[in-house]
């Protein structure tokens, strides 16, 4: 059986998680789960609250060692860290409407900045995770995912899976929007995280693409109406900029929304609140429910219980012709337990423009990874410059150096460039 550890198991959202787990029968998968984090109180709610929300089906262990994760058992890794911290995708956020540019935490100005977070924050994790042994497969879970997971790539000796819940909720709405059960459709999706397109859609092996984009499901970007497969949202950050800003700006970002969901939780957690309920009525407050819609499902694979279609990030060498030897992409997926097989990508689609962006927002993406582990902002600023969502040297120029009033991390690389 195998051993799941978790990097950031002290989130709350951990609970969420074991919920899934336990509502999908997976369970009965792990001979052990550990969830790590450096919260001591929290670490020790969710093992304690935790196991009496799975009925105490798997042991469950609290530990502040990284080290414990090179245990031969623990055969999954999933990581969940936010580097930073919710305060930190404040700060990020509020600095983009500022610089009159959209504000999401993995693509975009506010990915850029948080990618050098994330990524500088677990190099010493990557680093620690070299010395295992072992088989394993580390699991993605945090953003920006697409990044994150070409840096493991290249610096882990596992297969490195990312995984998002945007594909999986484009299928549940498009199911919705035509009336039948998730199961009965099937998605031919391609990309990267955050920014990729549909260019098929089957109901019980009919092709129905066209009836869906004329149906308009709810995620479907004004600007689709001038392409000929079905984009997600994320696809506004290119073709409807300053619309997504107004609207941004009108109303509380993002984080502080859920910076008020965490500051509840530990208002229960001071009051030495145990119940795993208590803290689930408080999370419900979020929809959050991409664990039961992306992540168990791709849990469920590597463990041979479920075979239902993923849509997961993973490498596929060069399929964008730039000459790489990793390249991570997003598309629909079969698993076994030890391997990701990606469905056939149809020679058609590369002569789309929809693939030139994704293929052009690699090449930022790349750049931009160069430009954090090579510690050089010139190059962080070029890959921006790149990048389709964002472009403009001024309002890039202006984001950084408003988080580098604000916030130590950002100042320390910039200063470590000059």
């Amino acid at each position: 059986m195998d051993g799941l550890f978790i990097l950031g198991g002290s989130t709350y959202y951990t609970l969420l998680l074991l919920k899934s787990l336990k509502a999908q029968n997976l369970l009965r998968s792990f001979s052990r789960i550990a969830v790590f984090g450096r919260n001591p109180e929290r670490l020790d709610l969710i093992a304690t609250a935790g196991g009496e929300l799975v009925d105490h089906q798997v042991p469950i262990i609290a530990t502040d060692r990284i080290e414990d994760c090179l245990d031969p058992s623990y055969t999954i890794i999933f990581n969940q860290m936010r580097m930073g911290g919710l305060d930190a995708r404040d700060k990020d956020e509020k600095a983009a409407i500022a610089a009159r540019m959209p504000a999401d935490e993995t693509i975009g100005i506010v990915g850029a900045s948080n990618a050098i977070r994330t990524i500088k924050g677990l190099a010493p994790f990557a680093e620690a995770l070299r010395a295992k042994q072992s088989p394993y497969t580390f699991l993605n879970f945090t953003n920006p995912c697409s990044i994150v997971c070409q840096y493991l790539t290249e610096r882990l000796d596992a297969q490195v899976i990312g995984i998002c819940d945007y594909p999986a909720f484009m299928r549940r709405e498009i199911a919705n929007k035509m009336g039948v059960q998730a199961q009965m459709v099937s998605l031919d999706y391609f990309g990267l995280n955050h920014f990729g397109f549909i260019h098929g859609v089957q109901i019980d092996g009919r092709e129905v693409l066209a009836d869906v984009i004329a149906a308009k499901p709810s995620f479907m970007p004004d600007c689709n109406r001038y392409f000929s497969t079905l984009l997600n949202i994320s696809w506004s950050f290119v073709f409807e900029n300053e619309r997504l800003v107004e609207k941004q700006s009108s109303k509380p970002n993002r984080a502080n929304t859920l910076l008020d969901i965490e500051q509840q939780c530990d208002v229960l957690l001071a009051s030495k609140e145990t119940d795993a309920q208590a803290y689930l009525g408080i999370l419900a407050q979020r929809n959050c429910d991409w664990y039961d819609l992306a992540v168990s499902p791709v849990l469920g694979h590597l463990t041979g219980e479920t075979s239902e279609q993923v849509f997961v990030n993973c490498d596929a060498g060069d399929a964008l012709n730039l000459g790489c030897e990793h390249s991570i992409i997003e598309a629909s997926s079969t698993i076994d337990p030890k391997k990701v097989v990606f469905d056939v990508v149809p020679s058609p689609i590369e002569t789309l423009p929809e693939y030139m962006l994704v293929r052009l927002m690699k090449q930022a993406e790349l750049k931009l990874l160069e430009g954090i582990v090579e510690g050089d902002p010139d190059t962080v600023i070029e890959a921006c410059l790149l990048n389709p969502m964002i472009r403009s040297l001024d309002k890039t120029t202006d984001y950084f150096g408003e988080l580098q009033k604000i916030d130590p991390i950002m100042a320390r690389f910039w200063e470590s460039g000059s």
